[in-house]
Order: structure tokens, then C-alpha cells, then sequence
């Protein structure tokens, strides 16, 4: 029951006790706010004719004003832990001393005191509470949780108000409600001292350089601030008028003390009540129905209706309590209090922070703080004054206070409407002005620089990063490697100097001869000089066509390497057929120098050629930067090899990435050809390189994109209620997070679309809003939508993003698209069964995983036919779950499946002994756990975990190494540790720790042990297949630069 509690309101294990602390904290605060409220309006009442409430509500703002200032002054000077508790402690003594005071006196100066002090009292109590709360939680958690907690004071408030009128009947005094606030404080006092005690309020709040503050009369220059301003005041004169009129026909209908007691009680519990169920049930359906417009207007008609109302009764029946038509005058003017409060709470101060979001950042918080706090307050303060000032006058009596009411709600109404108009406007200005954060290719680029150019870094992380840069974007990092070989000296410069030797780059090892600060005697140094002196002896001078091609026909390699770098360098026709066999050649590095000459010479006719490679270990990178050099002439020849039988998915990605880099209006027109693609990864890769075109779409592409919109749609309908069968179950919890990591591509996917179709800068200011998580920012954003996007689109693409119940969501896309609910083994089927273009295969296979963990003894025919899938992490999964639930029914079936698949199965289980870790599957949720791969998709991970090994230690827990053997792998430790010794050292790591050899090189030597424990597992990775998949999933490269530039900063036990 408590844990379905906590799971119910999204509450997180570390956050139990303090929410349920606040929690029956704010509920004590409550109770002494509903029965201070009730007991000095019943003693006011009593004691004071209505005509004195004007001037108490005077003196009551300018005390407020007092002690919230005297507050705010106090809060910069000493600790708040302090602060916190000195405030409650005044406010529990100020309380008994106006309850003790009437032992001594009952005079009317007492009682007005009490009525005047009830306001600024319980801002106090607030003011300390949240400023609690605030130190407590972050800004994301109070998202969650400040809606919670603020329930418990409405539960406190709605509990005492109620138990007013039953106290009343037990001869409970109006003057001991007094007792029961400051019983109710004094405890929410002990609860403070637990929470000073327990949990550190006196953090320092670091916050960003100071900028000077907006002016009021400055923002109010603003026709949009301005109205913001004349609705707050209108609303709280509106407030004010019908508070008065309710209070003086409450105490001409309830003369006996008792009965008025039990009334208000009663009638402030209700009120409570009719708001808390208001904002809960009514505000997000008038939103959603009928929008902002009618939400800041709806106040003002209603109430106008009910004044109406009242000044006809009131004129015609009468209006004091000696005429025929004052109950119903009553009933009308309690109503019209009713619906003031409820409206002013649950609508007009969400709509509100609505309107907030539209405003330009640097002034948004300052006309926030403006209007709720400075006007705020100043209208409450004027609306006091009205109303004495009018209280002057004996000829006004009570219907006149209605007649001028209804002269304000209708200006409220015109103002409101005004309001929105300039809203609206607010909306297109905001999108207009919207500069829009920095794109997400930027990420990497950033991550480069700081990687290399950071004064912060050390030498060898310099080292570690440039071998990564330069291994995955040769083209983009020669001239840097040429940088860091002529201006430094030590391990960078060996580093670039030998990297320049080893990868055969001639043209660099030319330019940086004679340049470098390496010594001729170091072995690098010694290998560049031989190296220049060997192409120095053959050409010092230009050399002729036959010495070219004796050297492009060499038997040595380095020779042959030479040809295609002086074939790039005095290329002519003549060269054609001798390049074409170097880029033919089987030695990776003399097709490399080939590419670079015919790059260099931007000879489009090999493109042909070159794209052969892009998918070729250890040459496709040099291979996708010359086609992106040779420029949108290569275009013809890659739409060829897209459409080309029997293509991998890989090179379909590359191809259409290269579309991307390349530009340009004829790249546009072959990637919109393919917008049709079935396959849900390209297709994201179009849409990306359609925006990194800057595409603009036209009439005819936008119907096309609004199709596949629609149908994106539906895949995320039918997800979120995948969703939310998930949720009803305790376990399962990697098929939940593959559903959500699917759910967040789909929405990325989603705005990228939409982007497409509509201005991108609007879009991401939507998008931003949304991700804030506020129900102010998903309305706001909702607001933006509904300014551009195509009204068709609308009832689709709403409910998606709206922030609406999962049920309502579902049920109204359920107007468009098949979505059902399932139980949790169908679903386990539909999304085993689901087509691969709308879900992806990680999601999959830990679907059918999933079904291994259920009490089933029936396999379904839908496991079965997963025996027989070519994709490896789906068969070899169902391979599991079907040996797992049944493993003599897999033997019955197993002669059905191909013999080399029955030997893979083999390898994982004998008999009824698993061995899970080399599963696919368990290798991929491995990876995520690793610190640095935890945000990466399982589908991304599923493509690394492709190619890793288990070192087999066979029966012993130790296994010799040279040094060579792992210079080109990267470990990776699953469950336990891992001892490396070598060279009297001895190097420890931990479960989901990674071992590079490369970073140990002066500790180790050539031999080395491997020592692990009995339920360690080590996974190997080749490092070309780490690049491989660097290559083309950004967010694995980056993941690896992160976690390489981590280990610098954290040290490794050594021993």
C-alpha cells in the first residue's frame, strides 16, 4: 500500500521521508491557516459592523508589507536554518498572546487586532515554508513534487475549516479557534526543528552575474506588461467588492455568533473544496476544450452574470434581511464568492504563468515578480482604500457596491480580451525573436575543442584524443597533426610525428620536415629523416612519367604509396589507369594514399570506386571524406549504389549521410526521392540530412512530410500504451527503458519532422517548452503549435504532447488509429511480432527475454518462429527464453533449425546450464551499466555489443598476455575485478570499468597476467570495431571522448 503510494505520486526512494515530512507539515500549516481564517472573521463579524472591513483590510496590507519586508531584510543576513525557525517561533507566540489576551480583555480593539494580523501571519508561515522547500529540492524534483505537498495544506485547511461547525456544537468558542491554529503552528514548529536538524537549509545559491533590474515603469511601456497589469488590478478589485458584499450579508443572514461560526466554517471548508476539485478536475479540460481566451475571460463573465443577477434581486426584492428576496440575494452574492475564489486559484494563477512564458527571457522574471508581488499588492491595498473611501458616503448602501461591481467585470471582460489579443501578438514576436539553442552537431565539435585546445588537459590526454580524432576523420585532422608535430616537443610531438609515419601520410611528412622540434636522434626522428632523404635521393627534382609508374609497379608498399602521392601531386591524364590500379592495390595504406591523390585532384570519375569502399574496414573513412571533398558531382554515382541489390543498412545510412554533408539543392532532391523509405533508421537519417540542407519544404513536400507525421503519430499512440501495461508490473525493468528510450527517439524523430515542415527556430522553442516538464510550459507550447500547424494535424498531434492522463491520450487518438490496450503477455507477443520499422530490434528481443521471465509452460508459435530470424540478437533470445521455459520442447524442435545455427545455441547453453553473459542481449545490458554508455540506445549498443568477445579463461582465473595481443583491444570487466600485473605493478579494476593497454605503457612490459575472481567476466572489443561504430553513431563517440577524458581525471588504485 505505502510503496503504491510513493510509486502513485512519481516519489523516488531518496525523496520518502522528506515529502512525507513537508507533507504533514504543510498540513498542520493548514489547519492553522483554516481555523485562524474562520475564527477572525466570525469574532470580526461579531463585533464590527460590515463597514469596518474596509479599513481593516487597509491596515491588515500595510502590515503584511511591514513584515514581509522586515522578512526579506532579515533572510540576506543571517542563516536560513535560523531564520526558518525564528519566523514559526513568532508566529506560534503571536498567535498565544492574541488567544491569552482574551483572557484579560475582550475588547473590540482585540478582536480587530486579530482580524488584521490574520493575513500577514499566514504569508509569514508561507514564505518560510516554501522558502524550506525550495532549499530542498531542485527546480526538476519540485516539478513532481511541489503539487503534492501544496495538497497537504488544502487537505489541513479543507479538515479544519469542516470541523468548525461540529466544535461549535460541542460549546467550542469562537475565540478558542485561536488555540487550535497556534496548537497546529507550534507543531509545524517541531517539525521545522527536525528538518533544520536533519537536513542542510543554509546551501549558498550560486546564480549568474547580476544584471540590473527592469524598471516597472519601464516594462509598463509594453502595451502587453501594461494589460498584464490593469487584469491583475481589475481581478483584485472584483475580489475585493464581492468578499465585502459576502461578508455583510453573512452577518445580517447569521446575527447569532455561534450560527455565523458554523456558517463561515462550513462555507470556507466547501470553498476550499469546489477550488482544490476545480484545478484538479476542470482547469486542464477548459484548457484543452476551449483554450487560453476563454480561461482569462471566463472570470469576469461569470461573476458579471452573477452580479447581474444580484443587482435585479436586490433592486426589485431587496437586499437586507428584512425583505422578501434577501435569501436569494444571499445565495447569489455566497455563489459569486464561491466561484471568485475557485476561478481566481485554480484558473487565473495557471493562466497566468501561461502568459508569463510568452515574454522575452530577460524581462520575464521581472514582470513575474512585478505583477504577482508589487501590483499584486498595490491593487490590494487600493481596493481597501475603495471601499473605505465609498464606505464614507451614507447614501451608498450594500446594492451599490454591486452596481459598481458590475461596472469593474466589465471592464475586467474588456480588458481580458485585450489581454489575449496582445498575447497572440506575444506569440508571433516570441517565435520571431526566438535565437533557438546551439544544434546538437555542435555537441561534437564542441567535445573536439575542448578536448585538444583546453589548458586543463595533460599531454597524454592530448594523445589519447587526437588518436581518436584522427582515426575516425583522417581528412579533417592531417593539418592538425601536422601542428602538433612542428610546435611541440616530448609525447605529443613523438605522438603526431609517429602517427604521420605509421598511417604513411608523405605529404605531411614533406610539409613539417625541416619545421619540427623532435631530434633527428629520437626513433621517429630517424625514421622521418630516412624517410625524406629516401624520396629526396629519387626526386630532387621534379621527377619524370616513367620514374612514376616504375614506382606505382614496385613491389614495396611504401614505394607504391609514393607513386600515388606524386601522382596527386603532378597529376595528368597519362596517370589515369596507374592511379585506378594503386586504388585497386591490396595494401590498405597505398589505397588510401590513392584516394588522397584523386581527392586532391577532384577526379569525380572514380567516385565509383572510392564509394566501393565506404563501407571497408580501415579505408572507409578516408573514403567518406573524399566524397564528401569531390562535392555533389559524386551524387549520380551514390544514388546508384543506394538503390543497388543486396546493399547493407550501414552503407544506405552512409550513403544518406554523405547526401547530408555534401548540400546543396541536388542532394535536397535525391533525399526527398527517399522519404518513402520503409525503414525507420534511414529514414531518421534523411530527415537529419534534410535539416543539415536546410531544407525548406514547398507545398508538394510538405504533404509528403505530413504523411509520415501522421503515421509517426500512430507508432507513438500505440506506445504509450505499451507504456502503460508496463507500469502495472513491478519487474521487467529493461523493456521498460527500451520502450522509453524508443518513445524519446520517436518524439526526436517527431520535432525533426516538424521541423521540417514548419519554421525550425519555432519548432525548437515548442519543443523546449514541452521538455520543461511544467504544465505551464506544455500549455505554452501547445499555444505556439496552434499559431502554425495545420488544423488537420491538430487532433493528432495534440493529445501526444499534451500533458493529459495516459487513458485520455489513448483514447482520443484512438479516433484516428487502432490502439488497444493489452495485458502483459499480449503485448509480450505484439511487440515480438510488431513490424521492424516500428519498433526497433532491441525493443524486440527484450520483449522476447521478457517472456522468459513469465510463468508460462506454453511457448507460442510467435517464439518459435524467432529460431529461424537472420538477426542474431532476436534468434539467439528466443533460443533462451524457449530452452528456458521448455527445454525438451527445444530439443523436439531443434532438428527443424539449420545446423549452424544449432552450433551458435550450443555455445551458449548445454543441457539446462546458461551461460548468460554471452548472450547478446546480456552484453548489451552490460554496456549499460557502464557510467559513460548509459544514455546511448540499447539499438546503438546492440551494434557494439555485436563485436564483443569473452576472453575464455578456460579452467584457471589467471591467463599470459603479451603486450602486442592487446594493444589493439579494449577489456571490459562484468561482475567482480580484474588484476592486471605486469612489471612488479599491479593495476585493479572494478565491475564496468574498461582497460586500454595503451594507457599503461611505461608501467607494463611485454608479459602480462590477468587475474580475475570466479564470477568475473572480461569482454574483449577490437578497437577498429569501436571505431567502426564511433563512425556512425555520434552518441558512442562521444560517450568514448567522455570516458577517455574521464580516466585522466580520476585515479586508478595502483598498487
Amino acid at each position: 500500500m505505502k510503496k503504491d503510494f510513493y510509486s502513485l505520486f512519481n516519489i523516488e526512494e531518496k525523496e520518502k521521508t522528506s515529502v512525507l515530512i513537508f507533507l504533514i507539515q504543510s498540513v498542520f500549516f493548514g489547519i492553522f491557516y483554516g481555523a485562524f481564517d474562520v475564527g477572525a472573521h466570525a469574532l470580526f463579524l461579531n463585533v464590527y459592523p460590515a463597514s469596518m472591513i474596509p479599513k481593516a483590510y487597509v491596515i491588515s496590507g500595510f502590515v503584511g508589507i511591514i513584515l514581509t519586508t522586515i522578512y526579506a531584510r532579515i533572510q540576506s543576513r543571517y542563516k536560513f536554518s535560523q531564520l526558518a525557525i525564528i519566523n514559526l517561533l513568532f508566529i506560534s507566540i503571536s498567535t498565544i498572546v492574541l488567544r491569552v489576551l482574551f483572557r484579560v480583555t475582550e475588547s473590540s480593539w482585540l478582536v480587530f487586532l486579530v482580524f488584521i494580523m490574520m493575513g500577514p501571519l499566514n504569508i509569514m508561515a508561507l514564505l518560510g515554508f516554501w522558502g524550506t522547500v525550495g532549499r530542498i529540492f531542485t527546480l526538476r524534483q519540485g516539478k513532481r513534487l511541489f503539487g503534492l505537498i501544496d495538497t497537504g495544506q488544502i487537505f489541513g485547511a479543507i479538515l479544519s475549516t469542516f470541523a468548525i461547525p461540529v466544535l461549535v456544537t460541542f460549546g467550542f468558542e469562537q475565540k478558542n479557534l485561536l488555540l487550535l491554529s497556534s496548537i497546529s503552528v507550534i507543531f509545524a514548529l517541531a517539525i521545522q526543528l527536525i528538518i533544520s536538524y536533519k537536513y542542510n537549509l543554509n546551501q549558498i545559491i550560486h546564480t549568474a552575474d547580476k544584471k540590473e533590474k527592469n524598471r516597472l515603469p519601464d516594462l509598463l511601456k509594453d502595451k502587453y506588461v501594461l494589460h498584464m497589469a490593469i487584469f491583475v488590478i481589475m481581478s483584485m478589485l472584483a475580489a475585493f467588492f464581492i468578499q465585502y458584499s459576502f461578508l455583510s450579508v453573512t452577518k445580517d443572514n447569521y446575527p447569532d455568533p455561534n450560527n455565523l461560526t458554523e456558517f463561515l466554517g462550513a462555507f470556507t471548508g466547501s470553498l476550499l473544496l469546489f477550488t482544490f476539485l476545480f484545478k484538479t478536475f476542470v482547469y486542464s479540460k477548459l484548457m484543452k476544450t476551449y483554450g487560453l481566451k476563454v480561461s482569462i475571460t471566463i472570470s469576469a463573465f461569470l461573476l458579471g452574470i452573477f452580479s447581474i443577477i444580484a443587482v435585479l434581486v436586490g433592486t426589485f426584492s431587496g437586499y437586507t434581511s428584512v425583505s422578501a428576496g434577501f435569501i436569494f440575494f444571499f445565495l447569489i452574492i455566497a455563489l459569486s464568492r464561491l466561484f471568485s475564489k475557485a476561478l481566481k486559484d485554480a484558473v487565473e494563477a495557471p493562466s497566468f504563468k501561461i502568459l508569463y512564458q510568452s515574454l522575452k527571457a530577460e524581462i520575464r522574471h521581472d514582470v513575474q515578480a512585478y505583477v504577482d508581488g508589487t501590483i499584486n499588492e498595490v491593487a490590494a491595498l487600493s481596493a481597501g482604500l475603495l471601499l473605505a473611501f465609498l464606505g464614507i458616503f451614507e447614501f451608498i448602501k450594500l446594492i451599490h457596491f454591486s452596481y459598481s461591481l458590475v461596472i469593474i467585470l466589465i471592464i475586467w471582460f474588456i480588458v481580458a480580451r485585450k489581454l489575449y489579443i496582445e498575447y497572440k501578438l506575444s506569440l508571433q514576436k516570441s517565435l520571431a525573436d526566438y535565437k533557438g539553442k546551439k544544434h546538437d552537431e555542435l555537441e561534437l565539435k564542441y567535445i573536439v575543442d575542448k578536448s585538444l585546445d583546453s589548458e586543463s588537459i595533460n599531454d597524454q590526454q592530448v594523445v589519447s584524443n587526437m588518436s581518436v580524432f584522427f582515426e575516425l576523420h583522417p581528412f579533417k585532422y592531417e593539418h592538425r597533426l601536422e601542428q602538433l608535430a612542428v610546435h611541440n616537443k616530448g609525447v605529443i610531438g613523438e605522438f603526431a610525428l609517429k602517427t604521420i609515419l605509421d598511417k604513411k601520410i608523405i605529404g605531411s611528412a614533406i610539409n613539417i620536415d625541416d619545421k619540427i622540434k623532435i631530434s633527428g636522434n629520437t626513433e621517429a626522428g630517424g625514421r622521418l629523416k630516412s624517410l625524406i632523404d629516401k624520396i629526396g635521393v629519387k626526386f630532387n627534382k621534379i621527377p619524370d612519367k616513367q620514374s612514376i609508374i616504375q614506382l606505382s609497379k614496385s613491389k614495396s608498399s611504401e614505394e607504391r604509396i609514393i607513386a600515388a602521392h606524386l601522382i596527386g601531386k603532378y597529376y595528368n591524364e597519362s596517370y589515369y589507369v596507374y592511379l585506378k590500379a594503386l586504388l585497386r592495390d591490396l595494401v590498405k595504406d597505398v589505397k588510401i594514399a590513392a584516394i588522397k591523390a584523386i581527392t586532391e585532384n577532384k577526379l569525380v570519375d572514380f567516385s565509383p570506386l572510392i564509394i566501393e569502399y565506404i563501407d571497408t574496414n580501415g579505408i572507409y573513412q578516408y573514403a567518406n571524406d573524399a566524397i564528401i571533398s569531390l562535392g555533389e558531382d559524386t551524387l549520380p554515382y551514390l544514388d546508384q549504389v543506394f538503390y543497388k541489390t543486396g546493399a547493407s543498412e550501414r552503407v544506405l545510412i552512409r550513403i544518406v549521410k554523405l547526401y547530408g554533408e555534401i548540400g546543396g539543392s541536388k542532394a535536397i532532391r535525391y533525399l526527398l526521392k527517399k522519404l518513402d523509405h520503409p525503414n525507420k533508421e534511414i529514414l531518421n537519417q534523411l530527415l537529419t540530412a534534410l535539416k543539415k540542407c536546410n531544407f525548406k519544404a514547398d507545398g508538394q513536400s510538405i504533404s509528403v512530410i505530413h504523411q509520415i507525421i501522421e503515421k509517426h503519430i500512430g507508432v507513438i499512440g500505440w506506445n504509450i500504451s505499451a507504456i502503460s501495461t508496463l507500469r502495472e508490473t513491478n519487474n521487467l525493468a529493461y523493456l521498460k527503458d527500451a520502450l522509453n528510450e524508443e518513445q524519446k527517439d520517436n518524439f526526436d524523430m517527431l520535432f525533426l519532422l516538424l521541423s521540417l515542415a514548419y519554421d525550425p527556430k519555432s519548432i525548437m522553442h515548442v519543443k523546449e517548452n514541452i521538455e520543461s516538464g511544467t504544465n505551464e510550459g506544455i500549455s505554452y507550447a501547445l499555444e505556439l503549435l496552434d499559431l502554425f500547424i495545420h488544423d488537420e494535424l491538430k487532433p493528432k498531434l495534440f493529445p501526444i504532447v499534451e500533458d493529459i492522463s495516459i487513458g485520455e491520450k489513448i483514447k482520443q487518438l484512438q479516433n484516428f488509429y487502432p490502439i488497444e490496450r493489452y495485458n502483459l503477455k499480449t503485448l509480450l507477443i505484439s511487440i515480438i511480432n510488431r513490424d521492424i520499422n516500428n519498433i526497433s530490434i532491441w525493443t524486440k528481443s527484450c520483449a522476447l527475454y521478457a517472456f522468459s521471465e513469465l510463468e508460462e509452460t506454453e511457448i507460442p508459435d510467435d517464439i518459435v518462429a524467432h529460431l529461424f530470424n537472420p538477426n542474431n540478437i532476436l534468434r539467439q533470445t528466443a533460443a533462451y527464453t524457449i530452452s528456458k521455459i521448455n527445454n525438451e520442447y527445444f530439443n523436439l524442435i531443434s532438428n527443424r533449425i539449420h545446423d549452424k545455427y544449432i552450433e551458435e545455441f550450443e555455445q551458449f547453453f548445454q543441457l539446462s546450464e546458461y551461460d548468460k553473459t554471452s548472450l547478446l542481449i546480456e552484453k548489451t545490458l552490460y554496456l549499460k551499466n557502464i557510467e559513460f554508455f548509459k544514455n546511448i540506445t540499447g539499438n546503438y549498443l546492440l551494434q557494439l555489443a555485436e563485436n564483443m568477445h569473452t576472453i575464455n579463461f578456460e579452467s584457471s582465473n589467471e591467463l599470459k598476455f603479451d603486450y602486442s595481443d592487446l594493444i589493439n583491444k579494449m577489456l571490459f570487466t562484468y561482475n567482480g575485478t580484474l588484476t592486471i600485473k605486469s612489471k612488479n605493478k599491479e593495476l585493479i579494476f572494478k565491475e564496468n570499468e574498461i582497460f586500454d593497454v595503451n594507457d599503461f605503457a611505461d608501467e607494463l612490459n611485454i608479459n602480462i597476467l590477468l587475474t580475475k575472481e570466479n564470477s568475473t567476466v572480461v569482454y574483449s572489443v577490437n578497437k577498429n570495431d569501436l571505431y567502426y561504430n564511433m563512425y556512425d553513431y555520434q552518441d558512442i563517440e562521444i560517450s568514448v571522448l567522455d570516458w577517455i577524458n574521464n580516466k585522466y581525471r580520476n585515479e586508478i588504485i595502483v598498487n
